[in-house]
């Protein structure tokens, strides 16, 4: 009996590893030797005026790591809110949080983020506190605050750019059917 679940364990192990070999764009094809391809990259974006006018993405993933760029806190048509540095600070970890999601990752997933702020004396005063309810209790994320004389909208004070590690499986249907075809016929033998 044991040896029955041993093998339905080993061929489900098997099939999650043939699983994960599949890139967002279906299975990896072999490359020629001595030539490494490069990694496939997806980017999103928040749809703001600015990332159009300058033809960048927001989030970039590669493999399991997620790249944001400097999120101001704008709203959804690309204008600076927030009548506060506090205000600014949770709308442009509201913009990282939407960008995350667009690439399948949650607010644990976030190792590590740099603040870049006009008034480090306000934003140190705010940051703790927004950081807590952003993450909760004890975040495990490496955090720096850099004060700047100017963001990429002048009247922005607060910008957030983070990097997040989030395991992204793209399952392959038909290599899914074949692996539990595998573990039926194992049944079938075993029992």
């Amino acid at each position: 009996m044991a040896h029955r679940y041993l093998s339905a364990i080993i061929i489900g192990l098997w099939a999650l590893y043939a699983t994960a070999c599949a890139g967002p764009d279906g299975p990896r094809e072999p490359f020629p030797s001595g030539v490494l391809p490069s990694p496939s990259k997806q980017g999103t974006t928040l749809g703001i005026p600015m990332e159009r006018q300058l033809g960048t993405k927001g989030a970039v993933r590669v493999r399991d790591t997620i790249f944001i760029a400097a999120q101001l806190s704008w709203d959804e048509h690309g204008n600076v809110t927030g009548d506060s540095t506090e205000a600014e600070m949770r709308q442009a970890h509201a913009n990282v949080g939407k960008l995350l999601e667009t690439q399948g990752a949650k607010w644990k997933d976030l190792v590590e983020e740099t603040l870049f702020v006009t008034d480090m004396k306000s934003a140190l005063v705010v940051a703790q506190k927004v950081k807590l309810e952003v993450f909760g209790e004890s975040p495990t994320v490496a955090s720096s605050i850099v004060q700047v004389s100017q963001l990429a909208d002048p009247k922005a004070h607060v910008a957030i750019r983070a990097v997040a590690n989030s395991i992204f499986l793209v399952v392959d249907p038909e290599v899914t059917r074949r692996s539990l075809r595998a573990v039926a016929a194992v049944d079938r033998v075993v029992a």
